[in-house]
């Protein structure tokens, strides 16, 4: 397998009760390149001006391994111990740098000794050299207002920007009288990300990560996550696009790590295809546990939720309907009509499904639905409560059921999921260690499992809707 190809690493998000691990896929590890900051706490700026948030944005452009160590301006010491750090470690923790700048004894010390940054450049470029670095990228965060007396010698292999947070020309005479021809930026300048990505290894970009082969699809659920952990919507199910130049591609898969990393991962390129193997990593390098914490929670309030439509109880508005509407999907049941339930059967029951899709959001489709019928003891045909829950055919529309905890219809009997798989375009019911079984793919039918603890409960599914 190539070296330069993308590292495929996985952790473990959650173990239970349903098992979600999360899989990165970074640009492959520079050990002869480095990635410096410098700081700049001269009397003339503030820590608050730096644009240190802008410095993590374009972290994630790098691969994760890169050695990554911090300076101040004035000083040639490096503030964190030389070799010890990563861009991953940067990435993960934004204290490395933010540390700094509750140090009041630090910043008392830096603004006595004025913006210079030879004494940089030179520990940089001696402590590259006895470690192997052959190319250098500084990124020194400032106003732009240097106070060296003479232009700076900049060796050769080391590439030097400036980032601040606004222009200011007078102090942009000092920086290029100092460092003429080096790039002083803005965040929002597009140069920056260049400069940054420039001083690498082009590596891969534009690509797809791939779960299965040609001879067999191996799918699996699966959530892209954006830079901040938040769910996006993949709409094939064994594979996501991704830019590696615009950072790390991030999924989550439902199973464990070990399942996860047994699929036949394979990366596509427009130039070529790749069987990639994946590490099981120990720790997120390189993932904040915000990162981590809104990965977790956007699942677990996506994916599996309940959406429930109506749950009324005799005499309550709209229980006639319910009940129903039920009734009518029990009959096509038991008919075994092999006829979807349509939007107008339902409305015939009086279910107000037009009003529900009209209020439904982008990725939250009311493609099924789900009756939860609990009768009168003894009476099997008299309902004392309508339960109607939505499905939907996305990853978000699944309904999970997890042992011994609570749902609008009591404690749940089994751990079992109610989701629907594009692949085979059919829903299915999957339970822990059974294989699935797909639902009636033309019509109605009752789910007679014990998926819920009370045994007072019919579940009766709808068919599909569309």
């Amino acid at each position: 397998m190539s070296t330069n190809l993308p590292t495929l690493t996985m952790w473990t998000l959650k173990e239970t009760p349903h098992p979600l691990t999360l899989v990165e896929l970074t640009q492959p590890a520079c050990s002869d390149h480095l990635f410096a900051v410098v700081l700049d706490f001269s009397d003339s700026t503030s820590y608050s001006d730096l644009p240190v948030e802008a410095t993590l944005k374009v972290a994630e452009l790098l691969p994760r391994k890169t050695p990554f160590i911090v300076f101040r301006m004035s000083s040639g010491s490096p503030l964190l111990p030389w070799g010890e750090y990563s861009v991953g470690d940067l990435i993960g923790d934004p204290g490395l740098l933010e540390r700094w700048g509750e140090s009041e004894e630090l910043i008392a010390e830096a603004a006595l000794q004025g913006s210079f940054i030879r004494p940089v450049i030179e520990s940089l470029a001696q402590n590259a050299s006895d470690n192997g670095c052959v190319q250098c990228t500084l990124l020194a965060l400032t106003d732009g207002e240097l106070l060296d007396g003479a232009e700076a010698q900049v060796p050769p292999g080391m590439r030097i920007a400036g980032l601040v947070k606004s222009m200011d020309p007078r102090k942009q005479q000092h920086w290029q009288r100092v460092l003429p021809g080096r790039p002083l930026l803005t965040p929002t300048d597009a140069k920056i990300d260049r400069f940054i990505t420039d001083g690498f290894p082009k590596g891969t970009r534009l690509c797809e990560l791939h779960w299965s082969n040609h001879s067999q699809k191996a799918t699996a659920e699966a959530w892209k996550l954006d830079i901040h952990g938040h769910r996006l919507v993949i709409d094939t199910p064994w594979k996501v696009q991704g830019n590696l130049f615009s950072g790390a591609l991030r999924i989550v898969v439902l199973g464990t790590a070990e399942e996860v990393a047994s699929l036949p991962w394979r990366l596509v390129t427009p130039k070529a295809e790749h069987t990639l193997e994946a590490t099981l990593g120990e720790h997120s390098v390189g993932i904040t546990k915000r990162f981590m914490e809104n990965a977790a929670a956007s699942l677990e309030e996506s994916s599996g939720t309940w959406r429930i439509l109506l749950n009324v109880r005799r005499g309550e508005l709209h229980f006639d309907r319910a009940s129903q509407a039920a009734a009518k999907v029990r009959e096509l049941a038991s008919t075994r009509s092999q006829r979807n339930v349509s939007n107008h059967q339902l409305l015939l029951g009086g279910l107000p499904l037009d009003e529900w899709k009209a209020a439904r959001t982008a990725d939250e489709g009311i493609d099924a639905l789900l009756f939860f019928v609990k009768s009168t003891p003894g009476e099997a045909t008299i309902a004392e409560q309508v339960v109607v829950a939505a499905l939907g055919r996305s990853q978000t529309g699944a309904m999970l059921f997890v042992r011994g905890e609570e749902t609008p219809c009591g404690l749940a009997g089994e751990d079992a999921a109610i989701k629907f798989r594009r692949e085979q375009n059919r829903w299915f019911l999957e339970k822990q260690d059974c294989p699935p079984v797909e639902l009636e793919p033309f019509g109605s039918q009752e789910i007679p499992d014990r998926l819920l603890a009370d045994e007072a409960w019919e579940i009766l599914f709808s068919g599909d809707l569309n």
